[in-house]
């Protein structure tokens, strides 16, 4: 889904979808590398079978997509009736997840929460690089714009000197053939 929004060019949409899916994957990563849980004993109806339960990647990566979406959909309406609608169905996508991973005894109601949280971290994350990097762009294009104001101004020949501190005649030099 990131990438269509790149080809497209939709980079508001991308600058939070991507970022958010990236830093869940990293930290769903990162924490099952370190922390091994088994499965909850009970029958499982999927056939394959993984070792590890926690914390929910599942749930974590729903939070963090069906939010960024959530996000970005709920900003283009000013109607707050819309926006409820929206956050309401944006929170049922997570929820139902969370429960089937339950449900089918893959995942301990604690993996679950903790993929949740997982996922609701990246989404935060996501957010403040999304927001940091636009303002890096804005500061970066204001340097620009003044750098190059400068310039065009030193072409110009107008010096960068307030009006108190420039006389009010020049010296003038005479002629050289009359210099003794």
């Amino acid at each position: 889904g990131g990438v269509v929004l790149v080809a497209r060019r939709r980079w508001r949409m991308s600058s939070v979808l991507l970022p958010a899916a990236l830093a869940e994957g990293l930290c769903y990563a990162s924490v099952t590398y370190f922390v091994s849980r088994p499965r909850p004993p009970v029958v499982q109806m999927d056939p394959f079978n993984l070792t590890h339960s926690y914390p929910s990647g599942h749930v974590a990566a729903s939070v963090a997509i069906y939010g960024a979406l959530t996000l970005l959909i709920a900003a283009h309406f000013r109607d707050i009736r819309v926006r409820v609608f929206v956050w309401t169905f944006g929170a049922v996508f997570p929820i139902v997840v969370a429960a089937s991973r339950i449900y089918r005894g893959e995942h301990h109601p604690t993996d679950v929460i903790a993929g949740a949280l997982m996922g609701a971290g990246a989404l935060v994350v996501a957010l403040f690089a999304g927001r940091t990097a636009r303002r890096v762009a804005e500061i970066r294009k204001e340097r620009h714009t003044h750098a190059e104001a400068a310039w065009e101004a030193d072409m110009a020949g107008v010096a960068d000197v307030p009006d108190d501190e420039i006389p009010d005649e020049l010296p003038v030099e005479a002629p050289a053939e009359t210099r003794a």
